[in-house]
């Protein structure tokens, strides 16, 4: 009895629905919204009684991307793509063109190369060699997935360098120079310089959010260990008188690496996964600063990357350097 009531049940429901290509987006999204767990396995439920919809694949590929996004270890990163690659693949299998556009696929396709990018490199640095050639052969069966050379060069960071406006230095007035002691080597995480103006901060802030809000992006929340991060960075470039994202120290007037960027961040916020820095100099202005960075390819794509949740920004003012404003800006997932 209970088997022909299961059926009859089936039945009745698959004639309601009619299916469409699109059944059940509007279900399933609302339900990724309130609990991606909870969709996923929703998701899961749907696929194995109406294996040929493809909307059910679009949103287990999605949170399998998002779980490996924040993955602790590169291979969790890893299994979870792999998760991710094999419901994209069957979605695509069976969507077409309008659905294609009713679930924004072109923008999870950027998303997903993007965490390709990542872990590809990650398990490239844990020397998991192996799986990071079985990541990028699986990966080109769904997309065109060209590895960037490093992660440092492309989602990661580094905006260098739009040119700073270059500050006047005031007449017979020498650098400072036993303050570079404060930045010999690199940070132990425990510095905390002080802002020049916190206001211009959170100014600079809300011109980001205000444009990542209009694009349909989530707007970035202030954590305050990443500013501590950007203020120190700023407050070295500014007094040893350099303009770049690895560290340096002035040894006799000469400029010598002592760490990359990313090591220099998680100094301060190891909490999630750092993945981009700008700078700038020479605008005292949060407006000035956020078009310099608004015009610049690089430092664009890091203001609004999709990825991103978490920013710190730090600016400081050295009269007697050569840009004499300097702003930092460090995000985290």
């Amino acid at each position: 009895m209970k088997k022909l009531f299961l059926i009859l049940f089936l039945s009745v429901f698959c004639q309601q629905t009619t299916f469409a290509k699109d059944w059940p987006l509007n279900q399933l999204t609302k339900l990724y919204n309130e609990n991606a767990d909870k969709c996923l396995k929703r998701a899961a439920r749907y696929i194995k009684l109406f294996p040929n919809k493809p909307v059910p694949y679009y949103f287990s590929a999605k949170i399998y991307n998002d779980r490996a996004a924040s993955s602790k270890t590169s291979r969790k990163a890893y299994l979870n793509l792999n998760r991710a690659i094999a419901s994209a693949k069957a979605f695509k299998k069976r969507s077409n063109d309008e659905l294609n556009e009713k679930v924004a696929w072109d923008d999870f396709e950027s998303k997903l190369i993007a965490e390709l990018n990542r872990t590809y490199y990650l398990l490239k640095a844990d020397k998991s060699n192996d799986l990071a050639r079985n990541l990028k052969a699986r990966a080109n069966k769904v997309v065109v997935f060209k590895p960037v050379n490093s992660i440092e060069k492309e989602d990661e960071v580094i905006a260098s360098n739009s040119q700073p406006e270059k500050a006047s230095k005031p007449a017979n007035v020498k650098p400072k120079h036993e303050e570079y002691k404060l930045y010999f080597g690199m940070p132990l995480g425990n510095e905390n310089v002080l802002s020049f103006n916190e206001n211009s901060e959170l100014e600079l802030l809300e011109l980001i959010n205000a444009e990542r809000l209009r694009q349909g992006l989530r707007a970035l929340v202030w954590e305050p260990n990443l500013a501590r991060a950007a203020r120190y960075h700023a407050s070295d470039l500014a007094k040893q008188e350099y303009f770049d994202h690895q560290s340096f120290d002035r040894v006799d007037g000469e400029l010598v690496e002592v760490g990359n960027t990313f090591d220099r961040i998680r100094k301060f916020y190891s909490a999630t996964f750092v993945n981009s820095e700008n700078i700038a100099g020479g605008n005292k202005s949060a407006s000035g600063t956020y078009k310099q960075w608004y015009n610049s390819k690089g430092h664009y794509r890091n203001m609004f990357n999709a990825t991103s949740q978490y920013v710190g920004i730090g600016v400081v003012y050295e009269p007697t350097s050569p840009y004499g404003y300097y702003w930092v800006f460090c995000t985290a997932r």
